[in-house]
């Protein structure tokens, strides 16, 4: 690790190391292991610990990894939704049922709200899931085959380039001054 530590560049945004997959995946290691350590949030942690390269990785690895990690998470109503056709029929009872309130003159408020809910989610679902789906093809199809691998998020983001004779460039940008530096001297010090 030592040996491999001299080859790892300082930036004016944050850190770049060039090698073979076992350096890179060394460095995107190490670099894990810091941002465990600093104050980022555990979500920014766990997406670059499912993207970050591993040594047993090949390119089109890495490449379902930055489609997986670019496109979007899936949202709570994916979970919630009990399908279109029960979530419709919910919201028909629940409308019905506002309804007979009204017209016994009592609050509908709270059925309506579930109705709304009820009707809302199956369609919500379907288009987060029909996005999702879009941008992985565009992604893979033409994102990851003439740009850098990358991870994105507010806290940092990393870029892996590879050359035709399987040589590797990462690069860690952190946009926050004090992070960075942080990032920097405590990458120094391992």
């Amino acid at each position: 690790m030592g040996e491999n530590q001299d080859s790892v560049e300082k930036t004016n945004s944050g850190l770049k190391k060039e090698g073979d997959i076992e350096d890179v995946s060394e460095f995107a290691e190490e670099v894990k292991e810091v941002i465990e350590e600093e104050d980022v949030t555990e979500d920014t942690v766990e997406k670059f610990r499912d993207w970050k390269p591993a040594k047993d990785d090949e390119r089109k690895d890495i490449e379902k990894k930055t489609v997986e990690t670019a496109s979007i998470p899936e949202k709570p109503a994916e979970e919630k939704t009990e399908g279109v056709k029960k979530d419709m029929e919910k919201a028909g009872r629940a409308a019905k049922d506002a309804g007979k309130k009204a017209v016994r003159k009592e609050n509908p408020g709270p059925e309506l709200v579930k109705a709304s809910r009820r009707f809302i989610r199956p369609v919500y679902s379907g288009a987060v899931k029909a996005t999702r789906g879009f941008e992985k093809k565009v992604y893979s199809g033409m994102m990851v085959k003439f740009n850098p691998y990358f991870f994105d998020s507010r806290e940092m983001s990393a870029d892996l380039k590879t050359d035709k004779d399987g040589n590797y460039t990462m690069r860690v940008n952190v946009p926050d001054e004090n992070y960075r530096k942080r990032l920097k001297d405590r990458f120094s010090e391992k």
